[in-house]
């Protein structure tokens, strides 16, 4: 009768070690995998759910503080910000004491850097280049004005893309954004708020750097992360770190507060 009841326990034995294989590598085989569209919504219906209310309300008031973590130590830095989508930003430094030391206007495709303690002031063309001589930051100039309001580098980037996907990722969804010269974007949606939760920026499938969006909070009926996380993905370049307040956001027809006049008196020193 004993040898009957271990029999009968051994003959179940196989089965249990099936279902424990089939159950562990189910959970392990990969933390990001394609579903059925019943279980993942369309890219498209995502990414709308994001910039839908960014299109009646495009210009962003704030105050910034912008924490630049290099190999040479942090550096704070308290500014005031108004960026419009799509290419436009202005920059001004807030001191604890006495005027400004530090302005930039970012408008299109030019690029204009005040400096009063020198009094110099430069226009140069907007390229990553030229922005590294003012800022140290590793992003590149188109993406700049997105990546800081935490809006998807659309809809001309996925207009122009021959594929996009969206994936289960755990508690994310994960959108990428590919063509034919390479993987452009990878988008890590929150499945239970909807929200941008992080954009992986690529060339030539290489990631170039991350952009890490926290701290939600609702602004003028506007999902808006009171963090960002910058963190470049090549050593010796510079992470930061941004954290908003007194946000408002508005629809900003004029745009000539973008452009940065040059002081009477001082020349303008022309970057190309």
């Amino acid at each position: 009768m004993t040898v009957t009841k271990k029999a009968n326990r051994h003959k179940f034995l196989p089965y249990f070690f099936i279902l424990f294989l089939v159950v562990f590598t189910g959970c392990t085989a990969g933390k990001v995998k394609p579903v059925s569209d019943a279980y993942v919504p369309l890219p498209e219906k995502i990414l709308d759910n994001i910039t839908r209310a960014h299109q009646q309300r495009d210009t962003l008031q704030a105050v910034a503080t912008i924490e630049v973590n290099s190999e040479k130590g942090r550096y704070p830095l308290k500014v005031a910000l108004l960026l419009k989508m799509p290419s436009f930003l202005r920059v001004e430094t807030i001191p604890l004491v006495g005027t400004p030391d530090f302005f930039m206007s970012l408008q299109g495709d030019t690029l204009k850097v005040f400096l009063p303690p020198k009094k110099e002031f430069y226009i140069c063309r907007a390229t990553a280049e030229n922005l590294a001589l003012f800022l140290p930051v590793s992003i590149r100039v188109e993406e700049m004005v997105p990546i800081l309001m935490g809006i998807p580098l659309l809809p001309e980037l996925l207009k122009s893309m021959e594929k996009s996907r969206a994936l289960s990722a755990g508690n994310y969804y994960r959108i990428d954004l590919t063509s034919g010269d390479g993987k452009h974007q990878s988008l890590w949606i929150d499945r239970t708020t909807g929200a941008l939760a992080k954009i992986e920026i690529f060339e030539d499938y290489r990631l170039l750097y991350t952009a890490s969006y926290e701290e939600y909070s609702e602004e003028s009926g506007i999902p808006m992360p009171r963090k960002v996380i910058i963190t470049p993905d090549a050593p010796g370049k510079s992470g930061v770190v941004i954290r908003y307040s007194d946000i408002r956001f508005s629809n900003l027809p004029d745009t000539t507060s973008f452009d940065l006049a040059a002081p009477p008196g001082i020349e303008p020193i022309v970057l190309f």
